[in-house]
């Protein structure tokens, strides 16, 4: 699939792939909660505020945004959170997700909180949600570490309020177990330039309360969000996370981390190190950077083949007709009988000695078989013998011409137009291909058909930088690329080529795969240095094209 392919969905958050992607993480949600009315919804958002996660209490309704779960803009379609190894893929997505439906399972309205009062509550409400749900399940502890940056959003404190939402937030996490200790920096040194230290030991109490407290405890909340709100006069003001008891809740962060302070640098390598015990756990192998920029630079050469193939049948180079000679024809005939010569294989005959009939007896193996028997020695001798014959297929033969148009290739065209025909005719016999380019700025195919009573000739004129198009063309006309037959490309130019270094790339790749490269030259001397395994000939009589591309195809079949 190509690039262009694959965003269509990105491109329109109604796309069906995305409905089909919400349907499948509704399913894996039912192992992650006893309620069977929570649904999800995944869709990018264009708004640069959209937070990662969005429970609706009122709604029952988790709505996911994938431009900040799904980086890379994967394919929706070929996402399943069911199977583990997509849950080490997509970490991200997994972890929101399980805080949703933490949000949903464990989480309860809090009428008669109102104020101040009501956002510490819902701050506080966030690391005893997230210990429940690890304790419920711990493989969740994972995918919220994984995803711990798009749930925390800013984390570097630049006022007190901020100080003391990061101890709630990040502190109260590491008292549920969803953090460890030992893998953040000294909470109380960062907030100490904030908070008094009367401060922080009230607030460390009561979200260590707070966590403590199970599903619905409404009054532990509630006390301890109002003593922390008596510390400070002014109100949150975050935009982070909210919970209200008319709708919306459990509302991941709307910014990310800073990962240049301490503990946003801290919080980045403990996402990283989750997400990389999760790959690790189901044997998922990140690709490495150059099997990344291999895998583009395949695709990317794929979408040039195929523009290269559309505009070489749209694009037709002037030609004359000409009718072939009686002496073309008995060539192309003498021409047919050589390759079939070649292509004929024998059959394949093979004699498996038995040692039980049917089969022709072997006399001498009786009478050795008899013996060991006598002498109590395990039977080895084979008395009966039988023959298997297998027909060899014979080779398919493709032969392809790219054949320089530019201006000084007057002489060569017509010859190695009429040695295209007559392979053409003659590879046909055979159930074989043959196509013929001709370039010179940019890259045709030339009508060349056995059953056409006449030869094109094409007429001299432009440029000659369109080789590695046509190369890409006759690859794909003919199929190179496979690794069966026998396959023969040959090169008629005069070797002065302004981009050698794509040519030289092209006919590498042609090698590597085992197709039989014939270089044609006009000039008198070889002006790219080419792969050692190519044929490399100097024309100094135009009429032996014909008798070279012959012995090439026979040599080919022979080899095959």
């Amino acid at each position: 699939m190509d690039t262009a392919t694959r965003e269509v969905p990105w491109q329109e958050p109604t796309h069906p792939d995305w409905r089909r992607l919400s349907a499948r993480l509704c399913e894996w949600t039912e192992t992650l909660t006893h309620r069977r009315d929570v649904l999800v919804k995944i869709s990018p958002q264009t708004s640069g505020s959209t937070p990662a996660g969005l429970f609706n209490h009122r709604e029952a309704t988790v709505t996911i945004d994938a431009t900040r779960t799904l980086p890379g803009h994967p394919e929706p379609d070929r996402i399943d959170l069911r199977d583990a190894r997509d849950r080490a893929r997509f970490p991200v997505l997994a972890g929101v997700l399980a805080h949703e439906i933490g949000h949903a399972t464990h989480s309860v309205r809090r009428p008669g909180l109102a104020g101040s009062a009501a956002e510490w509550a819902a701050l506080l409400e966030e690391p005893r949600m997230e210990g429940r749900v690890v304790a419920c399940r711990p493989d969740s502890r994972r995918w919220l570490q994984a995803s711990v940056a798009h749930l925390l959003g800013r984390a570097e404190p630049t006022n007190r309020l901020e100080a003391a939402r990061m101890l709630v937030l990040i502190g109260g996490r590491a008292m549920a177990g969803v953090l460890d200790l030992e893998d953040l920096p000294d909470l109380d040194a960062l907030t100490k330039d904030w908070l008094s230290a009367e401060q922080i030991s009230v607030i460390c109490e009561q979200t260590d309360n707070v966590v403590a407290a199970s599903d619905g405890d409404i009054a532990t909340l509630a006390r301890a969000a109002q003593i922390i709100s008596s510390l400070f006069e002014s109100r949150i003001d975050d935009s982070a996370t909210e919970f209200d008891d008319t709708g919306d809740a459990g509302c991941c962060a709307r910014e990310g981390l800073d990962v240049d302070s301490a503990i946003g640098g801290a919080l980045a390598a403990i996402a990283a190190k989750a997400a990389t015990e999760l790959r690790l756990a189901t044997g998922t192998v990140d690709p490495t950077p150059r099997a990344i920029a291999e895998k583009e630079s395949a695709r990317a050469r794929a979408a040039q083949v195929v523009a290269d193939y559309r505009q070489a049948r749209e694009v037709e180079h002037r030609h004359e007709l000409r009718r072939p000679m009686a002496d073309e024809h008995r060539q192309a005939k003498i021409l047919a009988s050589q390759l079939s010569s070649a292509s004929m294989r024998d059959v394949d005959v093979v004699r498996v000695p038995t040692t039980a009939p049917p089969g022709n007896l072997r006399t001498s193996q009786l009478v050795r078989r008899q013996a060991q028997i006598h002498t109590r020695v395990t039977p080895t001798a084979a008395p009966w013998s039988s023959t298997r014959r297998r027909t060899v297929r014979n080779p398919i033969l493709k032969v392809g011409v790219a054949l320089d148009i530019s201006g000084s290739m007057e002489e060569y065209a017509q010859p190695t137009a009429v040695a295209a025909w007559m392979l053409a005719r003659a590879v046909t016999e055979l159930q074989g291909r043959t196509a013929t380019v001709t370039w010179n700025h940019q890259a045709s195919l030339l009508p060349v058909r056995a059953n056409n009573a006449s030869v094109p000739v094409p007429t001299i004129c432009g440029g000659s930088s369109g080789l590695p198009a046509a190369l890409r063309v006759l690859e794909r006309e003919l199929d190179l690329g496979g690794q069966s037959g026998a396959r023969v490309l040959a090169i008629v130019t005069d070797g002065d080529l302004p981009n050698s270094d794509d040519v030289v790339a092209e006919v590498e790749r042609l090698v590597d795969r085992g197709v039989h490269v014939l270089w044609l030259s006009s000039g008198d001397r070889q002006l790219i240095a080419l792969p050692s395994k190519v044929t490399e000939r100097v024309l100094q009589n135009p009429a032996r094209i014909g008798s070279l591309l012959g012995e090439a195809a026979v040599q080919a079949l022979r080899q095959a």
